[in-house]
């Protein structure tokens, strides 16, 4: 096999993603499955492989819960919030550089160029399916897409994973026999830790998810003005 079978994304988004909830579980109840002084080869591999699964759970939860129920039903996808004609309300004004609207002509021309070659006079997923197929040939266009991509992947997959980890160190933290020993100020403050890292690759999280939405729409604006298709 001349390459190996995984990706920097499957390192990033999947197994630091899986190794941060084992090592969570771990610590909160000094499991000692990772946190161990010498351990084998083959346990190493295990963990690893364990992560990775762990890792691919997680991305699952985190596109239903993070990507589905929190940002599309509660603070919009980037395809709506893009082309608003107002600003945030309620509680989406605590992601105000989320809710950043195109440019009033911007708008216009991506809205007037898709109905006059798909028929679409509305923002929506139809909307950015036709955007997203019009520009996605462009090599350099594609790169920026993928790390996007990769970026908002990450991070949302790493913001569930910390806050998950948060949750299972507070639970830890409420069993006897981790205040029997005297570690549940450690625990405490690692959660602690975990939630308030979670909440920030969460709006890093979104950053980088708006950032690919709009990377497509000013891609297709500007794609006859760079002489594409």
């Amino acid at each position: 096999m001349s390459q190996l079978p995984f990706t920097v994304y499957d390192f990033f988004a999947f197994l630091a993603a899986g190794f941060v909830v084992i090592v969570a579980t771990d610590y909160a109840f000094e499991r000692h499955w990772l946190l161990q002084k010498d351990p084998t080869i083959v346990v190493g591999v295990f963990w690893i492989v364990a992560a990775y699964i762990v890792g691919h759970i997680i991305g699952n939860l985190s596109g239903h819960i993070l990507d589905r129920w929190i940002v599309r039903k509660r603070l919009g996808a980037p395809e709506e919030t893009l082309f608003r004609d107002r600003g945030p309300q309620g509680v989406r004004k605590l992601f105000p550089g989320y809710h950043d609207r195109l440019p009033e002509r911007t708008q216009a021309r991506i809205l007037a160029k898709a109905e006059q070659l798909a028929e679409i006079k509305k923002p929506g997923r139809d909307l950015f399916f036709h955007s997203f197929e019009r520009i996605k040939h462009d090599e350099a266009t594609r790169s920026r897409l993928n790390n996007f991509l990769n970026q908002y992947g990450f991070c949302r997959n790493m913001s569930l994973a910390l806050l998950l980890s948060a949750l299972i160190l507070l639970v830890g933290l409420a069993t006897a026999d981790m205040r029997n020993e005297g570690t549940g100020e450690y625990v405490g403050l690692a959660s602690i830790a975990a939630a308030v890292t979670g909440i920030g690759m969460f709006y890093r999280y979104l950053k980088y998810f708006r950032e690919y939405t709009l990377e497509v729409f000013r891609s297709y604006a500007e794609k006859d003005e760079k002489g594409g298709k």
